[in-house]
């Protein structure tokens, strides 16, 4: 063997090293880039969960709002419909109150009207009588 022959050889023998090396340095290249892929699509997913999760806390906060207002607005319905119950009823017994003393005060009136016919009928029997002046006085104003 010759000298060109023995550095072809170790020549060939250097650069299968350095390609099994390069091999090896892609491959490991290739890992690192995959891992970096995976975590990224991780991370994605992470804060594409995270801001699906806020978007659900918000809207789970905003339902409990509109369904407070809603209880809240059926209570005050609730209420105001008691109130005009209330109300209603205070109007009968009111009115029924009201017809009572309409019935007591037409009672009342038909008998000071017969009073005052008796009374009527009395002054002249009083004046015959020859009573004191002043009471038949006072008694023709009443009338």
């Amino acid at each position: 063997m010759t000298i060109l022959e023995i550095f072809l050889s170790l020549a060939s023998v250097v650069l299968a090293g350095v390609s099994v090396v390069q091999l090896v340095t892609i491959k490991q290249i290739r890992r690192l880039a995959k891992t970096d892929v995976e975590k990224g699509n991780i991370d994605l997913a992470t804060s594409s969960v995270n801001e699906m999760l806020n978007s659900v806390t918000a809207l789970l906060k905003q339902n409990r709002e509109l369904v407070g207002q809603v209880l809240t607005e059926q209570d005050e319905k609730q209420i105001l419909t008691k109130k005009v119950s209330v109300l209603s009823d205070k109007a009968d017994a009111r009115t029924s109150e009201n017809e009572q003393l309409q019935k007591k005060v037409d009672v009342l009136t038909r008998k000071v009207e017969k009073m005052q016919r008796a009374i009527g009928d009395l002054i002249p029997i009083l004046e015959k009588l020859k009573i004191d002046e002043k009471l038949l006085k006072s008694l023709r104003n009443e009338l």
